[in-house]
């Protein structure tokens, strides 16, 4: 079997609060990049501000996944 993807969609990551020893609570996006990767990437102590910066990354990820490359 090979290492592609199988056909399947990257999907949009998921979103998880974690909380690091005695630090803040903060978002951390997982998600799958262009490459097929797993990668991890703690984004902001504010919800909000993390869902939008999940979004432009997994844009970004999905234009590379495209062949469109960093626009």
């Amino acid at each position: 079997m090979s290492t592609d993807r199988l056909g399947r969609a990257l999907g949009p990551g998921t979103l998880k609060p974690e909380r690091r020893g005695n630090g803040p609570l903060r978002w951390t996006l997982y998600w799958t990049d262009a490459n097929g990767v797993r990668k991890r990437r703690a984004l902001s102590t504010d919800k909000r501000v993390s869902e939008r910066v999940r979004a432009d990354i997994i844009n970004k990820r999905d234009l590379q996944a495209a062949g469109l490359g960093a626009v």
